[in-house]
């Protein structure tokens, strides 16, 4: 992870975030619904990533 990366980590971590597992290259996080990629350069990008933890239970509530 580059410092690029850390400072802007610690920065979302602390507006209640989270970090998700994995990813060498990017820091991908996420808080209700929002989420985002964090890049090498310290930029961010809107993610289409799915938390894992959720996955079984949307569909346990589709039916």
């Amino acid at each position: 992870m580059t410092p690029a990366q850390e400072r802007v980590l610690r920065q979302r971590l602390s507006e209640g975030f989270h970090q998700l597992p994995g990813g060498r290259e990017i820091v991908r996080v996420t808080r209700n619904g929002d989420n985002r990629v964090i890049l090498r350069d310290g930029t961010q990008k809107r993610g289409h990533h799915v938390d894992f933890a959720q996955v079984g239970r949307v569909a346990r509530q589709r039916g």
